[in-house]
């Protein structure tokens, strides 16, 4: 075989065509479309009589989207995914579907509206403590500890620049102490000793 000085300038540029080719076909079939996470808010009274649970109607609608649903660069088809039926605070569901495939359930039967959903983090480090659950009797085993129970406590009479939030107060409580606060026009005594 010659040395590499000596091969011809169409061997270089043929093999430099077949490795960039080769990295556009990694780069290429990597990509797909991009889905997210959906919750789905549907209006039970309008189920179809055919079906038998609102499960089945969440379900044959979501796979009703596959026909819209963009095959991914590569040619393969990603398909619409049913996640989670919600049946009691809320009727719906929650499924993995691509901006297209939102688009087209949106037109359908019984459609209310859509949310995406999005990863939130607690701002109590104690919510069972604060809203008074024991673990053991009452409404918090009673409830099945939450299962299928969307909680929501709004309370508007804090303010994150009180000195009662302070971390100074924080850690005296956590360790034991007393963390005291002082609410104008309240029945409630200024102190509270951690049990």
């Amino acid at each position: 075989m010659a040395p590499l000085r000596e091969l011809p300038l169409p061997f270089w540029l043929l093999t430099s065509f077949a490795c960039l080719l080769l990295v556009c076909q990694c780069r290429v079939g990597s990509l797909s479309v991009e889905r997210s996470t959906y919750i789905v808010h549907m209006d039970k009274s309008v189920m179809p009589k055919p079906f038998t649970s609102h499960h089945h109607w969440y379900s044959s609608t979501v796979n009703s989207l596959r026909s819209v649903g963009q095959a991914a660069l590569d040619g393969s088809r990603l398909n619409p995914r049913l996640l989670y039926s919600y049946d009691n605070t809320l009727h719906g569901f929650s499924a993995v579907l691509s901006v297209d495939e939102l688009e087209a359930l949106k037109k359908s039967r019984g459609f209310v509206s859509a949310y995406s959903d999005k990863v939130v983090t607690l701002h109590t480090t104690h919510t069972t403590d604060f809203l008074s659950l024991n673990p053991t009797s009452g409404l918090w085993p009673v409830s099945g500890y939450g299962e299928d129970a969307i909680v929501g406590v709004v309370d508007t009479g804090v303010w994150p620049e009180s000195k009662s939030f302070a971390t100074r107060a924080w850690v005296k409580f956590h360790q034991g102490g007393k963390a005291c606060v002082r609410w104008e026009n309240s029945s409630i005594p200024p102190c509270v000793t951690r049990s």
